[in-house]
């Protein structure tokens, strides 16, 4: 795909690092480099890759509806290929032509396997008898029988106690996508973060432990807080706030 090394091109063109970019629209630098190195997969789902590509391109000046509609048709190319293995179009089609007489042949084959089994199986055993054991021998059987050691037993396995690893304490990345135009404030970490005016379509990326997102038109902003949509950020076309963190 040509997607990322357009950005680089553009990029580098205007003599700019990606350091450089992922400060200016606020995007993890990882992320950044996965869009230039074309590893999309690495990104955290295909709605991050589209508005991460969006805010890139939009950034350079390129046309970011034209590199969206191929990062697009790039997934969907993933998904089809999951869906028929590569090589099968359609098992029940398949065309067999079998000869009558290997078909005889086979069938003969089974059939002669399947008597003699059944002759074999039907053969009358002759039964041998033993005489019975004399006291001397019930004796010394006893005897061994007393002697064998006992079968050692395993001591009692210890479970290892598994720590799970509080996700909370990594903090939140909130997305917010733009539905209305709204002037839009947010706080990260208790620090005044970006206040602006936004227009439909817009994407904004926020990471922190304590994230606080303001509104005059609530119903305008879509949250979604690592990768889960929660709906709008407020239920009317008044203003309205949120937080988000680990202590909400």
């Amino acid at each position: 795909m040509r997607i990322g090394q357009e950005l680089k091109e553009a990029r580098e063109a205007k003599d700019l690092s990606v350091t450089d970019i992922a400060s200016a629209i606020r995007v993890n630098k990882k992320y950044i480099q996965a869009l230039e190195d074309g590893n999309y997969l690495f990104l955290p789902s295909q709605v991050h890759a589209k508005g991460f590509l969006k805010l890139y391109a939009n950034h350079l000046g390129l046309d970011a509806k034209a590199l969206t509609a191929e990062l697009v048709s790039y997934y969907k190319g993933i998904e089809d290929s999951k869906k028929t293995p590569p090589g099968i179009k359609n098992r029940s089609k398949f065309n067999f032509n079998v000869r009558t007489d290997h078909v005889l042949i086979a069938a003969s084959s089974i059939l002669v396997v399947a008597l003699v089994f059944y002759g074999v199986s039907h053969i009358k055993r002759p039964v041998v008898t033993h005489p019975p054991a004399s006291p001397f021998e019930l004796g010394r059987s006893v005897a061994i029988k007393k002697e064998l050691p006992k079968a050692p037993v395993a001591a009692p396995v210890k479970k290892t106690e598994v720590v799970k690893e509080n996700p909370a304490a990594k903090g939140v990345t909130i997305r917010l996508d733009v539905l209305k135009p709204s002037k839009v404030t947010v706080w990260v970490n208790n620090k005044l973060d970006f206040s602006e005016q936004l227009d439909p379509g817009d994407i904004k990326t926020f990471t922190g432990n304590h994230i606080r997102v303001s509104s005059d038109v609530g119903e305008a902003i879509r949250i979604t807080r690592d990768g889960i949509t929660y709906g709008t950020l407020g239920s009317g076309p008044g203003p309205a706030e949120q937080n988000y963190g680990s202590a909400f």
